[in-house]
């Protein structure tokens, strides 16, 4: 293969500063080759529309040396000197359903997915919606072995296909270099020269051989078959892989181990199956997901739903659910599962992401609590405290940052946590959320400030939106964790007291209902004034009557400044206390009774007094709706039913008036409508 050595010139990067310019510590090499090589087959689907699918083969095997240094001819005397044994291993990553590097061969070609893998380094993504933004992330691939990259590639362009094959070796010792030219950067691309039949020499630049045949025959050498029929995609082959190497940064400290590792450690097929898993759960092996699925396989054995580990299962479900509460799933029916919109007040709407989340016991996900098959050291984080939460964050391309249990403002603070008790929770980014200030959507403000290494979202003074979410999830956290003694000394047996009366029969009083209609609906409470810290929100029940067998409410609300909405929710009342849906599933273990069936905004009443008709049916089919500015989430117990709504980011000074259809599947349950405002959080 023709050779291009480039020079050292003037801002230039050495091949030895490049394999040092994302050295996250926190990361292991093949943690880090996982996520760069899905990154980029992900962002390079054909289609990115729902139920379509990606599909990416990690190889493993040996080749013969003397087979590859042939073909390398300027590399071929210093290759077999350094390298005399007659088999390595190599590691390929070859995925399908993607586009394939597709683009000239022209250096100035800015859309060139070619140039931006092989040629270019730093060159961030432009399309929206990718992981990568820097473009270093790809510096990854010369780390995992000698520094020796194999790209193949076929393509479709201008109505055929077309077969691309360089290879790019970067120095990353340059004590011991195996360029050994003057004024060499460490950098060589084999392939064709662009200028076939002109005096070339090994500065002239070099292009991607297409030659089926001739590509054909590399390809043996590692036992690998070119793409056919109408397959498009890309197959990145690192050979010299030292596995035992690579091993050893994915094990814990001799301190933290004691001569034991997790079996996960033992070998890379084990390893790249738990590395995928771990930061691509949400996407793999997930039809569910907004995209292009993942369908990732080690040797062609698929990581399929059923091959997942319950604790990254869980977690993709846990990402499904969070801004779809209508997700069921066999697997996650026995987990209590909470969900909750995340709110910042920078965000139109005011929400910014969802978290899904479930207090679990490491028996239930097949884990224990010894460090070398715990949840902590599944997730890479081999020092973490047990009971501490292990959180997780993700924006579009499903990719999971990192995971937090310590030190972080992601992490709350849970009283009486219990080492036989684990919270897990999955914050999913509102992707498509915009600014309020400007049209720029939150992917693309969060993909900016994620840094090179994609392993975390660094804050900004401007909006300080990253700091909002991450306290903003915490506190959501403690609020669903963080169990309350309430001043009413109830105890079980005592709620199945209060439980009793829905079920037996009871004489009908005049206190009962709010009409003559005798339909086993208590009064509806709560109606009235409230107020708050410096500023006042306003709830009232306007009217109510019996509908057939439901009951339809009318009720109006505003909210004061400081204050982001209201928060309606209906309760089951007996003759000596309520219950809520949470409390009535978990004791009866069947659906709660009450569900909210029509809801509809009638009308807005403006500052200066104006009412503006708006008859507005809020689709009940979703978790989340918008209305203007006003962003409507419905409350759904573990079960199903819809027992509250919230109204947030509600303009200061407005009232809104709103109608609801209540049924109820048990006649003599009686119940009450609550309400509570919630307050903005900075």
């Amino acid at each position: 293969m023709d050779v291009q050595v480039l020079s050292l010139d003037r801002i230039s990067e050495s091949g030895e500063s490049l394999i040092t310019l994302v050295q996250d510590q926190a990361l292991s090499t093949l943690d880090l080759l996982v996520r760069e090589s899905l990154q980029n087959s992900l962002d390079a689907s054909k289609d990115r529309s729902p139920k379509t699918r990606v599909d990416v083969d990690f190889i493993t095997g040996n080749f013969k040396s003397r087979d590859l240094s042939s073909e390398l001819n300027y590399l071929e005397n210093r290759l077999n000197a350094r390298y005399p044994a007659i088999e390595y291993d190599f590691l390929a990553i070859r995925d399908s359903g993607t586009f394939g590097l597709t683009g000239t061969n022209l250096v100035s070609d800015d859309k060139s997915r070619l140039q931006s893998l092989v040629y270019h380094i730093g060159k961030k993504q432009s399309m929206e919606g990718s992981g990568g933004f820097w473009g270093m992330g790809k510096t990854t691939f010369y780390r995992v072995g000698i520094g020796l990259v194999v790209f193949y590639s076929r393509t479709f362009e201008e109505g055929e296909y077309c077969s691309k094959l360089a290879v790019a070796y970067v120095d990353g010792d340059m004590s011991n270099p195996l360029i050994v030219e003057d004024n060499s950067r460490g950098i060589a691309f084999f392939g064709q020269y662009d200028n076939e039949g002109t005096d070339n020499t090994i500065r002239s630049p070099t292009v991607p051989i297409t030659d089926v045949d001739r590509i054909e025959r590399f390809l043996r050498t590692f036992g690998i078959e070119s793409y056919d029929d109408d397959k498009t995609g890309t197959t990145i082959v690192i050979p010299y892989v030292n596995f035992k190497k690579l091993l050893n940064e994915t094990k814990p400290s001799q301190k933290i181990a004691e001569g034991r590792n997790p079996t996960w450690c033992s070998s890379i097929e084990s390893y790249l199956s738990i590395s995928i898993q771990r930061w691509y759960a949400p996407r793999l092996a997930n039809p569910e997901y907004d995209g292009s699925w993942l369908k990732a396989s080690i040797n062609g054995k698929p990581i399929g739903r059923d091959r997942m580990h319950p604790l990254f299962h869980l977690i993709s479900d846990l990402y499904n659910i969070s801004s779809d509460n209508s997700y069921t799933s066999e697997f996650l029916q026995d987990f209590d599962v909470k969900t909750a919109p995340i709110r910042c007040k920078s965000i139109r709407g005011s929400i910014a992401g969802y978290v899904g989340a479930a207090l679990v016991s490491p028996s239930a996900l097949g884990l224990t609590n010894e460090y070398y098959r715990n949840a902590y050291s599944m997730v890479g984080e081999y020092n973490a405290t047990l009971s501490s939460p292990i959180i997780t964050f993700c924006r579009k391309p499903g990719m999971l940052v990192r995971y937090v249990t310590s030190n972080s403002s992601w992490v709350p603070r849970l009283k009486n946590s219990d080492d036989n008790k684990l919270l897990i929770c999955v914050f999913k980014l509102a992707s498509d959320r915009k600014i309020r200030d400007n049209d720029q959507s939150l992917e693309e403000y969060i993909r900016a400030r994620e840094r090179a290494d994609h392993n975390n979202w660094e804050n900004e003074n401007t909006y300080g939106i990253v700091e909002r979410i991450s306290k903003n999830t915490s506190e959501e956290l403690s609020k669903m964790f963080n169990v309350t003694v309430k001043n009413d000394c109830r105890t079980r047996s005592t709620l199945s007291e209060i439980f009793s009366d829905f079920f037996l029969p009871k004489k009908i009083t005049a206190n009962t209902c709010c009409d003559t209609e005798s339909t086993g609906l208590k009064k509806l409470m709560n109606s009235g004034k409230r107020k708050g810290s410096g500023s006042k929100s306003r709830f009232a029940i306007d009217s109510s009557y019996a509908n057939g067998g439901s009951r339809k409410v009318y009720f109006s609300f505003s909210s004061g400044a400081g204050l982001e909405g209201i928060m309606v929710s209906v309760v089951a009342s007996g003759e000596r206390g309520s219950a809520d849906a949470s409390e009535w599933e978990s004791e009866f273990k069947t659906i709660f009774p009450i569900s909210i069936k029509n809801l509809v905004l009638n009308e807005v009443i403006v500052k200066n007094g104006k009412t503006i008709e708006k008859n507005e049916v809020i689709d009940l089919s979703t978790t989340i709706d918008s209305l203007e500015d006003c962003v409507v989430c419905l409350m759904r117990s573990s079960m199903g039913s819809i027992y509250g709504v919230s109204f947030q980011g509600c303009k200061a000074g407005f009232t809104y008036k709103c109608s609801m259809d209540l049924s109820c599947q048990i006649e003599s349950v009686s119940f009450e409508v609550k309400y509570e405002t919630l307050r903005c959080k900075k």
